[in-house]
Parts: structure tokens; C-alpha cells; sequence
């Protein structure tokens, strides 16, 4: 997947990022290697930096089954991307995103993204205001978030 994502940063023009590059030299090609997608507390940079990463995960989006980017700042461009990428992941069950520096119209989207994809079953924002980037919308959005998990966890599987 290495040939995936290097191949997706000269199409944008951009250097890749060491920490990602790392990490998927630690992954094989096997299904079974990105389940658990980590890529927490990387600097993804600019638009197309986290192009190039999107078009890695579209690749591999029918294997994510949990998925956590905590601690990397993300814009509300880049949680729209995120969440169209992940709407087609069949089979991910969890995200985590701690302290991503998400406000109202990123969690709008992140809404939207579980009435898409029913599969996801847990959805971590939390934040911790002591940390850089926390996360800030209302809290009455935490209760539209759990309300759709909720469904999200009764919906009969199709």
C-alpha cells in the first residue's frame, strides 16, 4: 500500500509524510493489516497531503473496521473528505477522533456520516481542553451523535 500512497503524493505534488510512510511499512497488504487503521497524532499538511492520504484509505476502505486519527488537526474540508471516505467502509465499527480541533460543521458531518454508514457502531470526540487542538461545538450535538449510534447499534443488519 506504500506503492498506493507515494504514487497519491506525486499525483498531488507533495512530499509524503514520514510518519505515514512508517506506519504503512508496518502494515502488509493482507486485509487483515488495516483493520485497525492508526494514524493519530500525524500532521496530514495541507489539502493535498490529506488528498493523498484519502486516496490511500479509499483504497483500502472496505477493510477498516476501526479507525483513529486523534491528535491531528483537522479542518471541516478535511472531516468532509474523511466522512465521504469512510461512508463507504462497510465493514469499520468505530472512529476516534480526540482532539482534532473539530468544530460545529465537522461534527455535522461526522452526523451524517452515521446515517450513511449504520456499520459504525462507536464514535469517540471527546476532548481534553488542557491539550492542544480540542475539540469545540455544543454539547447538545454529543446527544444527536449517541442518538444515531444508538439506532446505528438497533438497525437489523441488511
Amino acid at each position: 500500500m506504500n506503492d498506493v500512497y507515494l504514487a497519491a503524493c506525486a499525483n498531488e505534488k507533495v512530499k509524503p509524510n514520514t510518519m505515514i510512510v512508517g506506519r504503512l511499512n508496518q502494515l502488509d497488504s493482507e486485509q487483515a493489516a488495516w483493520a485497525h487503521v492508526d494514524l493519530s497524532r500525524n500532521l496530514c499538511g495541507s489539502g493535498n497531503g490529506f488528498a493523498a492520504l484519502m486516496a490511500l484509505l479509499t483504497a483500502q476502505s472496505q477493510h477498516i473496521e476501526s479507525f483513529d486519527m486523534s491528535f491531528t488537526e483537522l479542518n471541516v474540508q478535511h472531516v468532509k473528505k474523511l466522512c465521504a471516505v469512510l461512508k463507504r467502509a462497510t465493514h469499520l465499527r468505530s472512529v476516534v477522533l480526540h482532539n482534532c480541533g473539530l468544530y460545529l460543521e465537522s461534527v455535522e458531518a461526522l452526523l451524517t456520516l452515521l446515517r450513511h454508514n449504520t456499520s459504525i457502531l462507536h464514535l469517540d470526540i471527546t476532548s481534553d481542553e488542557t491539550l492542544p487542538m480540542p475539540n469545540t461545538f455544543p454539547h447538545s450535538w454529543i446527544n444527536r451523535l449517541d442518538a444515531q449510534l444508538e439506532r446505528n447499534r438497533n438497525a437489523k443488519p441488511t
